[in-house]
């Protein structure tokens, strides 16, 4: 029926009938613009979850330096408690700039927390886990060593998947495999795989300017698309399309003009749906069955496009939030 949303500082709720966005606050009077709301997370550090009639939201301090501290919070969906369930992260003296990634499955955490270490060439990367419960003990469940270590992480079906980087030798590791919790055991999915989307049971990555499919269990490949900004594109998916977004060539070009920012809609046979031009740096978040979703800066906000439109040609932008005095405009009824 909808999904919630961290953006500038709030928490929120997209109704998807109504398609509007409140603030998650239950208290009458409140005009959702100070520390006082209960959708208030100033210190809130994406990404947030809702598991089982509850959501999970980190807070952390950000400084130039980098994170000093990252604690897990537990949060009612109308935002009226939360509690710390512990403290994930607590940043050393020789630590310089960190960054981590987390995810949430079958009643636990899964993180990873990337830090370059002065004076350190070679670092001991570990995926840990903790149970949704106060004060809940930490446990790693798996590592890797190597020049700039390194995982991202993801969640399909009922197992995780990890992605470890790294430079062994001088050559650049990137393998794909699969955690189960049920059995405690890694098994290897794909070797030399940067990006990928997992869709029932294929497993799609991009290299050398094409995306393949391949079936998880035979391990039978097939090219399905060709494209000149495959390689510089991000992948993404909504369980029913491939999106091939350029602005991760944006990002490595350090350019800041996006007139040509567009987004590739690919079926998973390979048949190009749709090419969305949005000419902005607005972050594609993926979507539902009903909608795409995008977030920006301030002044951008949040908007969405409906998929029914997609092959029309006729895409429109419905803009949810416009910038902060439209919040309160929106949120002050």
């Amino acid at each position: 029926r909808g999904g919630y949303y961290m953006l500038q500082g709030g928490l929120y709720y997209f109704d998807k009938e109504k398609r509007k966005v409140v603030p998650v606050c239950n208290k009458p009077e409140c005009t959702h613009d100070d520390s006082s709301c209960n959708a208030n997370v100033d210190e809130g550090l994406p990404p947030i979850y809702y598991c089982s009639n509850k959501l999970y939201v980190t807070f952390g301090e950000v400084t130039a330096e980098g994170i000093n501290y990252v604690d897990l919070y537990e949060i009612s969906p109308d935002g009226s408690k939360r509690q710390k369930l512990y403290t994930m992260y607590i940043a050393k003296e020789e630590d310089q700039g960190i960054s981590f990634v987390m995810r949430i499955l079958d009643g636990y955490v899964y993180y990873f927390f990337h830090n370059a270490t002065v004076g350190k060439k070679t670092n001991l990367a570990k995926v840990y886990r903790r149970k949704l419960e106060k004060n809940a003990k930490e446990e790693c469940i798996y590592k890797m060593e190597g020049d700039t270590a390194s995982f991202s992480l993801d969640c399909y079906e009922d197992k995780l998947y990890i992605t470890g980087r790294s430079n062994v030798n001088g050559k650049r590791i990137a393998d794909l495999l699969s955690w189960d919790p049920k059995t405690e055991k890694a098994t290897s999915v794909k070797k030399d795989v940067e990006q990928y989307i997992k869709i029932k049971n294929n497993i799609f990555y991009t290299k050398n300017g094409k995306i393949i499919k391949m079936d998880e269990k035979t391990k039978q490949e097939e090219t399905i698309y060709h494209g000149k900004e495959v390689d510089r594109s991000f992948l993404k998916s909504d369980g029913t399309y491939l999106y091939l977004d350029n602005l991760r060539k944006y990002y490595e070009d350090l350019k800041t003009d996006y007139k040509g920012r567009h987004i590739e809609v690919i079926d998973t046979k390979g048949k190009k749906v749709d090419d969305l031009k949005t000419g902005n740096d607005d972050e594609f978040m993926g979507g539902d069955k009903d909608y795409l979703f995008f977030t920006g800066a301030v002044g951008n906000g949040m908007s969405m496009y409906d998929k029914k439109d997609l092959g029309t040609g006729k895409l429109n932008r419905i803009d949810l939030i416009k910038n902060t005095k439209e919040k309160k405009k929106l949120y002050g009824e």
